[in-house]
C-alpha cells in the first residue's frame, strides 16, 4: 500500500538531484522544457522502484503514487518559479547583497532595473517558443498566442485584472 508513495519520494528526491546536477553542468537554455524533459525521464524510475518494491502490482497503488509523484512535481514548479522570477525575492536579494544591508528605492531601481526585468522575460519567451522577433516587434507564435488566449480567459473568468 505505501509502495506507490515511497515509489513517488524517492522518484521526486531523484529528480531534484538530476535536475540540480542538470542545472550546474549542462545550463539549458530552455529551463521549464529542462525540468519536463527531467520529470518524464523520471516516470521510468518511479515505474521501476514500484516494481522492485511492491509485493504484487496493484493498479490503484501504481496510479495513486504516480499522481502523487505529479503532484510533488508541480508543486516543484511552483517553487522553482519563485525563485527564478519573484520580483519580491529579487529585490530582498539586492538589499541582503547591499554593502549596507540596506538600499533606497532610486538604488534598488539601480541594480533591478525595469529595462533588465523586461528584457530577461522576453528572453525567457523567446527561449520557450511563446514570442519571435520580427522587424524589431516582438510577435506571438502559435504557442503564444493559445498560451495568451488561455490564460486572458482565465483572468476574464476569475476577474483578476491584467496584472504583471
Amino acid at each position: 500500500m505505501l509502495t506507490g508513495i515511497f515509489a513517488a519520494l524517492s522518484s521526486a528526491a531523484i529528480f531534484l538531484v538530476l535536475h540540480v546536477v542538470i542545472f550546474h553542468y549542462l545550463r539549458p537554455k530552455r529551463h521549464f522544457r529542462s525540468i519536463v524533459l527531467t520529470f518524464l525521464g523520471c516516470i521510468p524510475v518511479y515505474t521501476v522502484l514500484f516494481m522492485v518494491f511492491a509485493d504484487s502490482f496493484a493498479a490503484h497503488y501504481f496510479l495513486n503514487g504516480l499522481v502523487l509523484f505529479l503532484f510533488l512535481f508541480l508543486g516543484y514548479c511552483q517553487f522553482y518559479f519563485i525563485v527564478d522570477r519573484s520580483v519580491s525575492v529579487r529585490i530582498m536579494i539586492e538589499i541582503e547583497n547591499s554593502k549596507e544591508k540596506r538600499l533606497t528605492e532610486k538604488q534598488i531601481q539601480d541594480v533591478y532595473s525595469l529595462e533588465g526585468m523586461m528584457a530577461r522575460r522576453l528572453q525567457h519567451m523567446d527561449d520557450g517558443g511563446y514570442i519571435r522577433i520580427d522587424s524589431g516587434a516582438y510577435l506571438n507564435t502559435r504557442k503564444g498566442q493559445l498560451e495568451a488566449r488561455l490564460f486572458d480567459w482565465l483572468k476574464s473568468l476569475l476577474q483578476v485584472g491584467p496584472g504583471g
